[in-house]
């Protein structure tokens, strides 16, 4: 399953997908099920994955407003 990470997550709290697992991964980190290693490589892939998908969005409004 994928998922955007930059879209709305579909409840109350108006986070995106993206500051949700940031606020899972510090939450496992802080309780001590993550290492300190883990929560940096996961937190890094997290924020790696999303900047690729505000990069691809970018580029489609901009081929969208190019072609009117």
């Amino acid at each position: 399953m994928t998922v955007q990470l930059t879209e709305l997550a579909t409840d109350w709290t108006g986070q995106t997908y993206e500051e949700r697992l940031h606020l899972c991964a510090e939450t496992l980190f802080f309780h001590g099920l993550l290492k300190d290693r883990t929560y940096h490589h996961a937190t890094a892939q997290i924020r790696a994955r999303a900047d690729i998908q505000r990069n691809h969005r970018a580029r489609l409004l901009r081929m969208e407003t190019r072609n009117g």
